[in-house]
């Protein structure tokens, strides 16, 4: 005969997995409250006040609080290569507007 567990110990397994997955969870929780904390920049000790189920949600709330402590980081310094892509950008939306006002077809 094979000894088939009991309702009982099923239940009791049962609960034990529950707690451990629970367990589990809370861990995870920590781990990427800790890293959304991180990559926003705050103090390793200010990860318990970051909130959010998934990465992205928690480094979301991780860089508003960053911006509420410090809103002066708000500002960062923009690139060369933005500075560069947005000089274009105005080139071109100059260009295309003296076109149009050149343009006797348009329709004013």
């Amino acid at each position: 005969m094979t000894d088939a567990p009991s309702a009982d110990d099923l239940a009791r397994e049962n609960d034990e997995l529950r707690q451990r997955n629970s367990q589990l969870q809370d861990g995870l929780r920590e781990v990427v409250r800790r890293q959304a904390a991180a990559e926003a920049g705050l103090d390793p000790r200010m990860a318990r006040w970051v909130k959010g189920d998934t990465i992205e949600e928690a480094v979301a709330d991780a860089q508003t609080l960053a911006l509420q402590l410090d809103p002066q980081s708000a500002a960062p310094a923009p690139s060369p290569q933005a500075d560069a892509l947005q000089q274009h950008l105005r080139e071109r939306r100059d260009a295309a507007a003296s076109m149009n006002q050149n343009d006797p077809n348009q329709e004013d």
